[in-house]
């Protein structure tokens, strides 16, 4: 398959999320239980960058800014959240070493952690062509 992206898309950048949430738009999950989950990402090439994925009626999107009233937040630094995209550590490490931050209920997170292992999963061909 051809790169899409020829000259590669920046990690968190405007058109990495807008490529991750087309990526995301034909996936669906099991359940149409909401699930939001805001994360917020220091010390990018540009500044801190917020977005949210929110599954919602059994699809899954992906936008920039904060979430709106998120089940949970993800609060870390730009190469640990570059190396979790990457697959080189899974965000249950990062948390452990103190590299990953949570808030809000956790709890969903640990009871819908299938869900979102598919959600990055969905993302792994988006890998291919980021520039990190």
């Amino acid at each position: 398959m051809p790169n899409k992206y020829p000259f590669g898309v920046q990690y968190l950048s405007e058109s990495w999320l807008e490529a991750a949430d087309k990526a995301l738009g034909g996936m669906t999950v099991g359940t149409t239980e909401r699930l939001a989950v805001g994360y917020e990402v220091t010390g990018t090439p540009r500044g801190k960058v917020r977005y949210a994925l929110i599954a919602e009626s059994g699809t899954v999107s992906v936008s920039p800014g904060a979430a709106s009233e998120p089940d949970a937040t993800m609060t870390l630094d730009y190469d640990t959240a570059a190396e979790i995209t990457r697959g080189e550590i899974s965000p249950q490490a990062a948390f452990m070493q103190g590299r990953l931050k949570l808030g809000g209920n956790v709890l969903v997170l640990i009871n819908r952690a299938r869900e979102l292992a598919s959600i990055g999963d969905a993302l792994a061909g988006l890998r291919s062509e980021t520039e990190f």
